[in-house]
């Protein structure tokens, strides 16, 4: 018979065989890790050392001494690491995300969520969500900081020692608490308001409070000394949640929010819950001011203000291009004057279709889409909205994980149109296709952007509309990539159109990352390329030269009819330009009217000089024209 000392030292004795003294290696690295993504790479690295310590396992029970031994093991389980992912600071109506890792018998660690399918139900992890509240706070409505003192002004006939009888609302309703003088003083003028009101329904209390007298700072000082008592504070938990995750409210403005998680082990013997448990606290709960200025749609040609609801005129139809920022592109360095809060995508979810559904769109053209992103928050408002759509991902390796890619989304009014044909320019095959012989042409060329073509028929039967969705390649120093990009997707729109009806209206709305000075802008306005601007001369490999770089669609940009383009449809920190368009054909189509783009007094501020902000949450400004149909 083995003993329990005996059976550990062989339990031992087989880790270090397989070097699972990784371990601690390994939760150093997860202490490093900030982002689920960073998590989940960790735990992929590991999947050698779980695989060994799983073929220890199966030799131990199969060994004469685990068989003969007779002592019962006990797996542990606890909460290893516990973080919040993007952000310490919850947001009022956002999802506030944790993170946890959770080591199984010492050795195995696993994210929180993959915890009960991995062992099939046997390990959960709980979550209580607490509210941090002091006993007495302030009463000034916007400090939320904990008391230090109580201003509670006399009751008449106190100091003789004849105590009247009192009302025990008027009571409470006479005391304050204040963190400070400061806060008092500014909350003076309310006080004497409500004490006053108080004094003019009963008598009891002193009414000196309200008496004009006090506005001397001497009478003041002396009367604050008098009427105040120090408090001893304390702070109490008000459980919230118990989920994973937690949706702040207004109840909570102010408040911090505790995290407590732990596991529970299914048993035999029913169930086990750990001894241990891991805590966090968040930052105070905030509300930011998300009330942006109105932004201007003018009216072409005579350039009137006018509202987005009073626009609309009849065999007009509103089209919106928008590129949003998808949240593996959000790197805090790169946009390090926005707040992490503001910057994580459980808030410009709700900023950004906020902001989109006041356009109130016909059509929309959106870029940068992440493809997890589509599924799980944006497809489902935009269906509640009344709007149906189609999503190409880019034709590259996610980032990371699953999901983890950016692409483009088309949608439209579903009470206007109906979806005929859609199908995807991938550039990627274009190149493999035309240099698939040129090894060197097809690495500069393949870099997973795509065209989205979508054929929408008008519920009324009038016609129809070819909308164009693209996102071009966006490195400055490659001009050949963009224009083999759009010189494919002018080819492509050509022959297509040439099979379908006749006068059919062609809408390209996209992110070409291109200014008006390039050779693209030239190429898409004029039909042509003259071969004398700066960029087309970066041509490392010789492939301009190759290309067609004409087309006959006639189009024109929607923001160009008043004579130029924007300032600017891009505000960062490195560039301040236009890189988005809206084209059309006008043979087709007039424009009726023109969603301005907005002032930088209106886009940025000192603490946030560029985009994006807590008020725009992408670093791309949305355009918006309004067409009429020409019959």
């Amino acid at each position: 018979m083995v003993s329990e000392r005996e059976l550990k030292s062989i339990i031992k004795r087989t880790e270090n065989t397989l070097h699972f003294s990784k371990q601690g290696a390994f939760d150093e690295e997860l202490e490093a890790c900030e982002t689920q993504e960073e998590y989940a790479s960790v735990e992929l690295n590991e999947e050698q050392l779980i695989d060994a310590q799983q073929t220890a396992e199966k030799n131990l029970v199969e060994s004469e001494a685990w068989h003969n031994a007779e002592v019962q093991i006990v797996e542990e389980i606890e909460i290893s690491h516990l973080v919040f992912l993007y952000t310490k600071v919850p947001v009022v109506d956002c999802d506030f995300v944790p993170f946890a890792v959770v080591r199984v018998g010492g050795s195995q660690s696993f994210p929180a969520e993959t915890l009960e399918n991995k062992f099939h139900g046997k390990y959960k992890v709980q979550y209580r969500w607490f509210r941090q509240c002091w006993k007495y706070e302030c009463s000034v409505p916007t400090c939320f900081r904990p008391a230090t003192f109580q201003f509670s002004p006399k009751l008449l006939g106190s100091s003789n020692g004849d105590e009247p009888e009192i009302d025990y609302e008027d009571s409470s309703e006479s005391c304050f608490s204040f963190c400070s003088k400061q806060c008092l003083e500014e909350f003076w003028q309310q006080l004497k308001s409500r004490l006053s009101h108080i004094s003019n329904r009963n008598s009891v209390y002193n009414r000196n409070c309200c008496d004009k007298r006090l506005q001397t700072k001497e009478i003041y000082d002396r009367f604050l000394l008098e009427d105040t008592v120090v408090l001893a504070n304390q702070i109490e938990y008000k459980p919230v949640g118990w989920l994973r995750k937690y949706i702040p409210t207004l109840e909570d403005l102010g408040h911090c929010l505790r995290l407590q998680c732990y596991c529970e082990r299914i048993s035999d013997e029913g169930l086990v819950i750990s001894d241990t448990s891991k805590c966090i606290d968040s930052k105070p709960v905030i509300k930011p001011n998300r009330d942006r200025s109105q932004r201007t749609f003018r009216s072409y040609p005579d350039d009137k203000p006018v509202s987005l609801e009073e626009s609309r005129k009849q065999n007009t139809f509103r089209v919106l291009s928008y590129n949003c920022l998808a949240e593996i592109y959000t790197s805090e360095s790169l946009y390090a004057h926005c707040p992490d809060w503001a910057l994580s995508w459980t808030y410009r979810r709700h900023n950004l279709l906020r902001e989109i559904f006041t356009y109130d769109a016909d059509i929309m053209c959106l870029q940068e889409i992440q493809a997890d992103h589509y599924e799980a928050h944006l497809k489902p408002a935009f269906v509640r909205r009344g709007y149906e759509g189609v999503y190409k991902v880019k034709s590259r390796e996610a980032m990371g994980q699953r999901g983890k890619m950016d692409g483009c989304a088309t949608l439209w009014k579903r009470d206007l149109f109906q979806l005929r044909e859609q199908f995807a320019i991938d550039f990627n095959s274009a190149a493999c296709v035309r240099y698939f012989s040129n090894p060197l042409a097809l690495n500069r060329l393949m870099k997973g952007n795509i065209a989205l073509v979508t054929i929408l028929d008008f519920l009324d039967g009038s016609g129809s509309l070819c909308i164009v969705n693209i996102h071009v390649y966006w490195d400055p120093e490659q001009t050949d990539v963009k224009l083999f990009q759009v010189n494919v997707l002018m080819e492509e729109l050509e022959a297509y159109l040439s099979q379908i009806e006749p006068y059919t209206p062609l809408i390209i709305g996209g992110d070409f990352n291109s200014t008006p000075d390039s050779t693209i802008y030239e190429l898409m306005s004029t039909g042509t390329v003259s071969g004398e601007r700066e960029d087309i001369q970066r041509d490392p490999l010789g492939l301009i030269a190759q290309m067609r770089l004409r087309h006959e669609l006639n189009l024109q940009s929607a923001y160009s009819v008043r004579g130029n383009e924007p300032k600017y449809t891009n505000y960062t920190d490195n560039f301040v330009g236009v890189l988005d368009y809206i084209w059309y054909t006008p043979s087709q189509l007039a424009v009726a009217a023109l969603l301005e783009v907005p002032s930088e007094a209106d886009i940025v501020s000192p603490s946030e000089p560029s985009l994006p902000n807590h008020f725009w949450s992408s670093d791309h400004i949305a355009l918006m024209t309004e067409f009429r149909r020409i019959i």
